[in-house]
Formats: C-alpha cells, structure tokens, sequence
C-alpha cells in the first residue's frame, strides 16, 4: 500500500513539472485550432479560443459548417499583444474555391485568443480584401522590375560618368588658358 501512495506521489509531481513546462499555444496554432473546430460545428471548443468580446457575435454569427475543412495558415505577423494569421480555408468539396482572409488575434493574460468581431469584418469584405491584396501584388510586381532594370541603370549611369569625365578632361585641355608673355628681365643698373 505505501508502495502504491508512493507511486501515486511521484507521478503527480511529474505531471504538474510537465505541466509548467508547456508554452502556450502560438497564434498559428490557436488560429488552426479555432477555424478547425468552428467549421466542424464544435462551438465549445472553438469559444474557448476567443476574446471575450467575441463571445456574444460568434454565438449570433457564427461561421457556416464545412465538410470536412481544411484550414492552413500563411504570413504571420506579430505585434507586441497583436497577431495578424493569413489563413486560408477550403472545403473537400473539388468545386468550392479557396477563402483567403487575415484572422486577428489578441493576447489575453499571456494567451493569445481570436478576436472573431475584427476577423469577421475581414473575412466578409472581401472587396476591400481583394483591392489591398491586388496593390500589394502591383507593389511586388513594381519592385520585381525595378531589381530587373537595376543593373541595365547602374551601367548606363556609370558608362555616362565616363563619357562626362573624359568630355570634361577635353574641355579643359582646349581651354587651357596660355600663359602670360614673358616680360624682359628687368636690368639692374
């Protein structure tokens, strides 16, 4: 019997340390975790990842179910107590395209939760959506020219340097002022 109490102790020791040494989860995770259980339908679980805030829309508007969802994320950006997910989700269905938004995350106590009423003005304004992603898409197609043209500028720059100098140095040499007659030694008397 004190075999089996000693037992029992050690083994709830080793579980609480490996319970202090879990990290939270990152907004990546917590973004998967959320959609994931939102589309399935489990809206306890998907609650238990929002702000508080967000609670009463979700439970008034929350996302449609999709068979069998398939949710990835992309660029990741975070900002102090901010997280911005590109998230993308799709359905197994081979006719339904691909939704791409940004899901907005806070940290709460040192956890970060979803903020669903900012996601959702994002996810269902995908006109706005659409007209950023385009500008950056002609932001990055701009710079892609620019870093191609670079080299032909850079040389051409530097050919016409070349040519201004040796034109310059001709210049100066055709107008080279003559020097001053001589004048006669003056004699001294």
């Amino acid at each position: 019997m004190a075999k089996t109490d000693l037992n029992l102790l050690f083994g709830s020791i080793l579980l609480i340390l490996l319970a202090g040494c879990v990290a939270p989860a990152s907004p990546e995770q917590i973004t998967l975790d959320f959609w994931r259980s939102a589309l399935s339908g489990e809206t306890d679980s998907a609650r238990f990842r929002l702000t508080e805030a967000s609670h009463d829309i979700f439970q008034q508007n929350p996302p449609p179910r999709i068979p069998e969802p398939s949710v990835t994320t992309g660029k990741i950006v975070i900002d102090q107590d901010q997280a911005e997910v590109e998230t993308l989700i799709s359905s197994s269905k081979k006719n339904d395209k691909t939704r791409q938004f940004t899901t907005y995350l806070i940290r709460v106590q040192g956890e970060w939760r979803v903020d669903y009423s900012l996601t959702r003005k994002n996810m269902f304004n995908p006109l706005l959506g659409d007209l950023f992603k385009s500008l950056e898409n002609l932001g990055h197609s701009l710079e892609q020219k620019f870093q191609q043209t670079m080299p032909e500028i850079e040389r051409q720059f530097n050919e016409f340097g070349q040519q201004l100098g040796e034109e310059l140095k001709r210049f100066s040499e055709e107008h080279k002022p003559e020097p001053p007659p001589k004048r006669p030694d003056p004699k001294v008397i």
